[in-house]
């Protein structure tokens, strides 16, 4: 698949460094975690600024519920304009392969991951409440600012390569000579360099960056300087040509997760700026093959996986790998978490939709960067927690050179 079309050729100015320049980058400026204040929200559409999540695209997520127990709720329960962002996630070396064992640290390209939610206030005593459910976006880093054009055809031709060679049959002949595995790290490493200043740019405070949680700025006079300098972030790194992939989960309608007991997942591949609906399927931790797909979309309750999968006939060694990255019911989640929570032993791919949302202690919450329904704290997973701190641990042992803050400014 050519990513040549993804491009979007920008200039950028170079800011003095301001407030957070020779600090260290925390877990707050690569998992932004956004207040469910509907004041300071971004929703799919805001007044100045570039549409964030299409109209279309949107109709595609709730027409593709309705072949889903959850049927027509998204629509009868929510409008376009209640869904709000409630996390970023910056991710700098993301596989490019299908499996542990593919090189995943350095066989990666940086990506930005939006999560929306649909955030409703109701009169008191409910007040803020957030339906249960949610829009996962997905986004390849292909910016113009960071690589001239040669560079830019370069490091795509190299990446096609890795992904024709992990995506399309594993021939050899698709893999980079050691001087091209160089000069793909260095090109790759250019444009994260700048991904992540840029990133830095978005701090108004000269601190409280480190451990998990909410944004400072939201505790501060400074959200609405922030919440611009978000706008014009989400503007460059999220344009709608660069979307990769969409999931979405969802409860049926009725605003109680406990009685109902139902949840359905499912998904779109992203290509210049349209979405298709694909089937959800699990891969080999061990070799990448298909072991199971569950059609267009995963259907679960907090007791057990899809009934399609556990009543589908399966040989024994497909059923084992099965046991070793799938949690089929409440006794696999304990065994299998500490897996499920580390990307050094199963990726995405290698397991499915509902076990990767299963790490809240509350059975009913499948949320892993979300609020999940009256509770003002969000629900942050341990995989995702994990996850930003590899990739802390990976950037500091990647000398990448970000000096100076770059600014989102176009230049004059």
């Amino acid at each position: 698949m050519s990513l040549w079309n993804r491009l979007l050729p920008l200039a950028f100015t170079i800011a003095a460094a301001g407030p957070v320049q020779g600090q260290s980058l925390g877990e707050k400026d690569l998992a932004l975690i956004l207040d469910r204040n509907p004041q300071q929200a971004i929703r799919f559409q805001n007044a100045g600024s570039a549409q964030l999540f299409s109209s279309q695209w949107y109709q595609q997520i709730v027409n593709g519920f309705r072949g889903t127990p959850v049927g027509d709720a998204v629509e009868r329960e929510n409008r376009f304009t209640d869904w709000q962002l409630v996390g970023v996630r910056v991710a700098p070396c993301m596989p490019l392969g299908t499996t542990p064992a593919d090189r995943i640290t350095e066989h990666c390209w940086p990506e930005v991951r939006l999560v929306w939610q649909p955030i409703v206030n109701f009169a008191p005593p409910t007040g803020l409440f957030a339906d249960d459910r949610a829009i996962h976006a997905i986004y390849d880093v292909f910016t113009g600012d960071a690589l001239n054009q040669f560079e830019m055809n370069r490091v795509v031709t190299l990446r096609n390569r890795l992904m024709n060679y992990y995506h399309g049959g594993r021939n050899p002949a698709n893999l980079l000579q050691p001087n091209e595995e160089a000069e793909f790290r260095a090109l790759r490493n250019k444009v994260i360099d700048r991904m992540i200043g840029n990133t830095l740019w978005l701090r108004t405070l000269p601190n409280g960056y480190a451990g998990n949680g909410v944004r400072p700025e939201y505790f501060s006079a400074q959200v609405t300087e922030f919440r611009g300098r978000l706008l014009a972030w989400l503007q460059t790194y999220t344009a709608a040509h660069l979307i990769k992939e969409v999931t979405s989960f969802s409860l049926p309608a009725g605003r109680a997760p406990g009685q109902i007991n139902v949840w359905s997942f499912i998904a779109f591949s992203g290509q210049a700026g349209q979405l298709q609906q694909h089937s959800i399927s699990i891969q080999s931790a061990v070799n990448g093959r298909t072991l199971a797909n569950f059609g267009l979309h995963e259907t679960v309750t907090r007791q057990q996986e899809d009934v399609r999968l556990l009543n589908a006939p399966l040989s024994p060694d497909v059923v084992q790998e099965l046991r070793n990255s799938v949690i089929f019911d409440a006794i696999d989640r304990n065994r299998l978490l500490p897996r499920l929570a580390d990307r050094q032993q199963i990726l995405v791919a290698n397991t499915s939709c509902a076990s990767c949302h299963r790490f809240q202690l509350n059975g009913n919450n499948f949320h892993n960067m979300s609020y999940f329904t009256g509770s003002p704290q969000i629900s942050l997973a341990d995989r995702t927690q994990r996850d930003v701190a590899l990739d802390l641990a990976w950037l500091a042992t990647h000398q990448l050179r970000t000096l100076a803050i770059r600014s989102l400014e176009p230049e004059s």
